[in-house]
């Protein structure tokens, strides 16, 4: 069975997301979770992203395609992502118009039935409420949060709405020297 891994930014308050977007004082840019996030990506050829942040998401790495002076690590995202397959995770996003995207049959109940299926891991980028929604139905193998040192103090958090205990055993710890710390367990 394939692995879904969940990899998301969150504040020390466990903010996910801003309530408009991005979430004010994160470094995206951070040199050493990039690389993290590059050995990650090695086992993965699927991600999946919720139906409220898929347009954003794929529009921006999209765009960065075409940016000659794109960051480097950005610039090698864009070209990982663009050709791996995409699955828009929602109940009421019925088509999406883009390379190698998709919309997934059954929302985040379609997760277990792409987990069957033949293949590398799956990386869920979110949003939160998706995110949440995988997390509470059981679907989530393995959590890589990195943990800015920034209180948003609102914003989307991830476990709101997260209602059943969940055992994990820890996997790494790594703190990069701009004071993010990569966090990554996996489910007991």
């Amino acid at each position: 069975m394939r692995k879904l891994i969940l990899r998301m930014l969150l504040t020390l308050d466990e903010v996910a997301a801003g309530e408009h977007g991005q979430i004010e004082n994160v470094d995206y840019g951070d040199a050493d979770v990039w690389t993290d996030m590059f050995d990650t990506l090695k086992t993965v050829d699927a991600m999946l992203i919720g139906g409220s942040s898929y347009q954003e998401y794929l529009d921006y790495w999209t765009s960065v395609l075409s940016k000659p002076d794109a960051d480097p690590n950005e610039k090698k995202f864009a070209e990982i992502d663009a050709r791996t397959p995409h699955y828009v995770v929602s109940r009421t996003v019925k088509s999406v118009d883009y390379p190698n995207a998709s919309v997934l049959s059954g929302g985040v109940d379609g997760i277990a039935g792409l987990k069957q299926q033949k293949g590398g891991d799956i990386l869920m980028w979110g949003g939160p409420t998706v995110a949440a929604a995988a997390i509470q139905a059981g679907l989530v193998d393995e959590f890589h949060f990195d943990v800015h040192p920034v209180i948003a103090g609102r914003g989307k958090k991830l476990f709101a709405n997260v209602n059943d205990a969940q055992r994990l055993r820890h996997l790494s710890t790594v703190t990069h020297p701009s004071g993010i710390v990569t966090v990554k367990h996996a489910r007991a």
